[in-house]
């Protein structure tokens, strides 16, 4: 009998201590409910340390209540946290055509390598209207001034792809077909967005007006008044004017400049609609009033029987009115295109018969403006005329300036 009381003894003991075990473990739940979630009753338990690390809060982060704490980093809630790290989800993703993107994360500003030139009023204005929009804008800019010379432009691009300084570049090609490779391939393979303004890139200077002037692999190009479109349309106008068996001389810009090029060849576009007129002289300038001055004496000393002068600048149209006023003769017309401060107070003087605009401080806005749009996840157009948006007129329909009209223009530079 002793053997079975001890065996009894041993078996209500170890029931009791089976019981208090079970009020432990109802202890540890939690608001008492039952709810097992975690081990966190006890605040210097392992299980907290491993879980979250919030003493009073580990059964909301595993089961993904707290907002500020572990789940939402599991789960890509916080913004600032795993989301970013993803696969680029809050990226800005641009299309550059064939097959080109470039990428930035959202909110990041443009700081821009902007290749042109200045050193006369066009190219002045120019400059200043693009840098005034990109500080108006908030990004940045440094301007690369490469006057008219397209093997020292190639050099300022390579050392920018080089140095990796700028995410943007605003470019003003002045060789189209040198600067194409890097441009559209070498800046966009290495993040960098690429928009072209006024000049078009690779070889495109003779299409028509339109997205045939937008090179893949670049975001866009703005303006068309540099296109073979424009030059026709203003042409036109001055054959149309000109008096019969008129002979004409023509005053052009560098060699190699697009601009240049599209005026030579809208010329043998509209030439044959007034087979009558003679052109007597083509020359190239370098833009500026001397030169344009210099060209001028030449003509007016070798073609005594003149009747017009075709300029393709403003300011070479002024060397050609003071080659004219210097020589003491009367009844040569001039045709200008450009639209500055002194063709509009000529025409009104009489010495000018007509123009056209160039639009330098909208080119600059513009091509900045869709910089940023593109930034900021807007869409952008492949070309974009800035004519309608700023002076009137279209690529294709040039605004015609003359003494009806020219008391109520004003004139960008």
């Amino acid at each position: 009998m002793s053997t079975k009381k001890l065996l009894l003894s041993i078996l209500i003991l170890l029931a009791l201590v089976a019981a208090g075990c079970g009020d432990d473990d109802d202890g540890s739940a939690p608001g008492g409910d039952g709810t097992v979630t975690a081990d966190a009753g006890d605040d210097d338990a392992a299980s907290d340390d491993s879980a979250s690390g919030d003493d009073d809060a580990a059964s909301d982060d595993s089961a993904g209540s707290d907002d500020d704490a572990a789940s939402d980093d599991s789960a890509g809630g916080d913004d600032d946290a795993a989301s970013d790290d993803s696969a680029g989800s809050d990226d800005v993703v641009i299309d550059l055509g064939d097959g080109r993107t470039v990428s930035f994360p959202a909110g990041t500003v443009p700081n821009i390598g902007f290749f042109s030139a200045s050193g006369n009023s066009f190219l002045n204005v120019f400059v200043a209207g693009l840098q005034d929009r990109v500080e108006e804008l908030g990004g940045s800019v440094t301007f690369f001034d490469s006057p008219f010379d397209p093997q020292t432009q190639l050099s300022q691009l390579e050392n920018a792809l080089t140095s990796g300084e700028f995410n943007a570049w605003i470019v003003t090609p002045f060789d189209g077909n040198l600067l194409c490779n890097i441009l559209t391939e070498d800046a966009p393979d290495a993040g960098i967005l690429v928009a072209i303004t006024i000049l078009p890139a690779c070889g495109r200077d003779f299409e028509a007006a339109g997205d045939a002037l937008w090179s893949p692999g670049t975001l866009t190009m703005v303006n068309g008044e540099n296109t073979v479109t424009y030059k026709i349309g203003w042409l036109r106008e001055v054959f149309e004017r000109l008096p019969e068996n008129a002979k004409v001389a023509v005053l052009t810009g560098p060699e190699l400049n697009g601009n240049t090029l599209t005026y030579e060849a809208a010329l043998e576009v509209v030439g044959p609609d007034r087979p009558d007129i003679e052109i007597v002289s083509t020359l190239r300038t370098d833009f500026t009033t001397p030169d344009g001055q210099a060209k001028a004496e030449n003509i007016l000393q070798a073609n005594q029987d003149l009747d017009a002068v075709l300029s393709l600048f403003s300011d070479v149209t002024r060397g050609v009115v003071q080659a004219i006023e210097e020589s003491g003769r009367d009844g040569i017309e001039v045709y200008d295109i450009g639209a500055n401060e002194y063709s509009i107070e000529q025409i009104q003087a009489g010495t000018i018969t007509m123009t056209a605009p160039y639009d330098p401080r909208g080119s600059g806005e513009l091509v900045v403006d869709a910089v940023f749009d593109a930034f900021a996840g807007e869409s952008v157009e492949r070309f974009i005329d800035t004519f309608p948006q700023t002076i009137g007129g279209t690529v294709s329909e040039p605004f015609i300036i003359d003494g009806d009209n020219a008391g109520d223009f004003v004139a960008q530079y």
